[in-house]
């Protein structure tokens, strides 16, 4: 892959890399492999969409990492100190049991990737089903934070500094893009204000305060591990402007300050489109969808808006551009489904819910009896009772408790002749030629997402052929 063409370069989603090698490596390493492969429309997604993400990965307990953007092997090899990192540490089960979205200590980036600067790196733990996979970590750039920081105020002549929870400074006017080292957070304040750092640490948040020359307002960032401090010195101006609108109204403007440091917006409805943004709690959601939803449609040239109302739900609006000029009102030719007179059975096993009751909806339509299993155990249960009432089984290959060929050398002893339908995402060339060859009753393969019009007519054939 080092050798691609430069033309062909920018299609290549993610570097796949580990320890060992694919082969013998088992049924748990093929799925843990295929799920980090799955994300990579997500990670070109996102980078699209954040300009301040540098590297996007998924890191697995399998020893690999899946990393975008590429990188050639000649610049890139793995390592297992990548397990000592607090990226992947923070993610384990055992420090992560709320599977919660955490934040590591700052940094200095000196791999000459980035060109230098301070960077954070977030992260999610991620599970199939209730086993832990491994993280999917997001490194990015904060120095941005400091050409806002340079701009608050500067008639003031006051210190607004962004730091973290270890008291590592993000952005202050002293630091510079070519630091070596981060600076701690009393590296940058007045020296009156330095020696009263604990005090002041623990003064509550959004209220200005006093400390002997100085005064001083600290606050959280919404949704980041991080703080802001803003102290100026205690002039009767300050005064008089303080007097004239109010505490309340100086708690306002830093909070705005707070959410523009955090590249985030006023309402939900501008948070909702950046990545790891969510009301939900953390089993329920990832805050990932519509970041990618957005990315996508920037990388198409189009738009995305929203309009919302409480109470009303929310309206979402996708523009994208037309690719030539006659393409609306051309005329299109709708397909003809095919239905076996025959009223036939069929069993469907896939241990995606949404997945079984879409094609239960749409094949019972056309009249067939669909009994559908989330569960491959009950399904081989009912199976083994009621097989003569089954003209046709339509199953998964990757699912939870049995694997995909066990299922089907199963099928085979309880019937010699059943006849089995592939329904999979899983699309690995030869394993599939394989298949076919060792099991002759397997009638067809339908790589997800399928044409369920070409499926309905295949089947119909099948079934007629059979009848």
């Amino acid at each position: 892959m080092d050798n691609i063409s430069s033309q062909h370069r920018k299609n290549i989603r993610v570097s796949l890399t580990g320890r060992g090698t694919f082969h013998n490596r088992g049924l748990e390493f093929d799925k843990i492999t295929q799920v980090g492969l799955n994300l990579a429309d997500d990670f070109y997604a996102l980078k699209k969409a954040l300009p301040n993400l540098i590297y996007i990965y998924c890191l697995t307990k399998e020893k690999q990492i899946i990393h975008h953007p590429w990188i050639p092997s000649k610049k890139y090899k793995f390592e297992d100190i990548a397990y000592s990192y607090d990226i992947w540490k923070l993610g384990l089960p055992k420090n992560n049991p709320q599977q919660n979205v955490y934040w590591t200590e700052a940094y200095i980036d000196n791999s000459g990737e980035t060109g230098g600067g301070i960077m954070a790196s977030c992260g999610i733990s991620i599970y199939h089903l209730d086993n832990f996979i491994g993280v999917v970590g997001a490194d990015v750039t904060v120095d941005f934070l400091n050409a806002i920081v340079s701009e608050f105020e500067p008639h003031r002549k006051g210190h607004m500094i962004v730091f973290d929870a270890n008291q590592n400074m993000l952005s202050h006017p002293s630091i510079s893009y070519s630091d070596k080292k981060i600076k701690k957070l009393k590296d940058g304040l007045p020296i009156e204000l330095a020696s009263k750092l604990d005090s002041i640490l623990k003064a509550p948040n959004n209220v200005v305060l006093k400390e002997g020359k100085w005064k001083f307002i600290k606050s959280s960032l919404a949704h980041s591990p991080f703080s802001v401090l803003y102290c100026f010195p205690n002039k009767p101006m300050a005064d008089v402007v303080i007097s004239r609108i109010g505490y309340g109204s100086i708690w306002f403007i830093v909070s705005m300050l707070v959410l523009v440091l955090a590249s985030l917006y006023i309402t939900h409805k501008k948070h909702i489109f950046e990545p790891f943004f969510t009301t939900k709690n953390s089993r329920h959601g990832t805050g990932l969808g519509l970041a990618a939803a957005l990315g996508a449609i920037k990388n198409h040239n189009g738009y995305i808006t929203v309009e919302n109302a409480p109470g009303m739900g929310a309206d979402f609006s996708i523009l994208l551009p037309v690719i030539g000029k006659n393409v609306i009102g051309k005329s299109t030719k709708t397909k003809k489904i095919n239905v076996s007179e025959s009223k036939s059975k069929l069993l469907l096993i896939d241990d995606e819910s949404e997945f079984c009751q879409m094609l239960t909806d749409f094949m019972g339509a056309l009249g067939y009896t669909i009994v559908a299993y989330t569960d491959p155990l009950n399904a081989m249960e009912y199976y083994r009772k009621s097989w003569k009432e089954v003209d046709l089984v339509i199953m998964d290959m990757i699912m939870p408790k049995i694997s995909g060929y066990d299922m089907i050398n199963e099928f085979q002893k309880i019937n010699s002749l059943a006849r089995i339908v592939i329904s999979s995402g899983y699309s690995e060339e030869k394993d599939i030629q394989k298949l076919f060859e060792n099991h002759e009753h397997i009638l067809g393969f339908y790589k997800k997402p399928f044409d369920l019009v070409k499926f309905a007519n295949d089947i119909a054939s099948l079934l007629e052929q059979e009848a």
